[in-house]
């Protein structure tokens, strides 16, 4: 098998996913790669395949492969943690808000108060280079 791809069947050697994408970027026309990515985004967030990210990219057409992704393996960390690197806006998109509210919950429930602390500095800075603030907190001066 390859390495970090999505392997095919019946023994065929399989391309890695850098290899595959650049084999298609070569030789495929602009409309059959546009759909080669789409089916492999779609191929992705059936299986919860955080590989497919270089596909959709980070922002909200991430959210259903990293929901799937948080279904699959109860793994809201990771999901936190690539969203402290989404693009502007998405932290304060609901889906968001809501993986990083559970994050932040559960540190408190396993008494991880530094880590928590980390983390709302971590969201608290990407907020702050997207330009969002939030409701109540002063404007810088």
């Amino acid at each position: 098998g390859g390495g970090g791809g999505e392997g095919g069947g019946g023994g065929e050697a399989a391309l890695s996913l850098a290899d595959s994408t650049a084999f298609a970027c070569r030789f495929l026309s602009d409309e059959r790669l546009g759909t080669l990515f789409a089916s492999a985004a779609a191929r992705s967030e059936a299986r919860g395949w955080l590989g497919g990210l270089c596909f959709c990219g980070l922002g909200e057409h991430a959210f259903p492969l990293l929901q799937s992704y948080i279904d699959r393996s109860s793994d809201v960390q990771t999901a936190a943690a690539l969203l402290l690197s989404a693009p502007k806006g998405v932290l304060s998109l609901p889906l968001p808000r809501h993986w990083l509210d559970t994050y932040r919950r559960m540190l408190n429930r396993w008494q991880l108060y530094h880590a928590r602390c980390r983390l709302d500095i971590a969201a608290a800075r990407a907020r702050s280079a997207e330009g969002e603030r939030r409701v109540g907190e002063p404007a810088s001066q």
